[in-house]
């Protein structure tokens, strides 16, 4: 993991605020990231979508593969 302290001076970031490049992000970072940019886009941009998932399940229902989305805008979101 790579940290970057800002400069109180900066304008760049508040002070004291700490920036993170994470090669392997945790699924809680993923899903509080998407949760602020969920709530954003839903204040700011007109939102007309339509989600789905896909799975593929064995015999028993275990979950062997698939992937959740969003068709919005013409445009397919993959999110997971």
């Amino acid at each position: 993991m790579i940290r970057c302290v800002t400069n109180p001076s900066d304008a760049a970031g508040p002070p004291g605020a700490v920036l993170t490049l994470d090669p392997d992000p945790p699924g809680e970072f993923r899903a509080e990231l998407a949760r602020h940019i969920h709530a954003f886009h839903g204040q700011t941009v007109p939102y007309a979508a339509r989600r789905f998932g896909v799975a593929l399940r064995d015999a028993d229902g275990r979950l062997l593969a698939g992937f959740s989305g969003v068709m919005s805008w013409g445009w397919l979101f993959v999110e997971a």
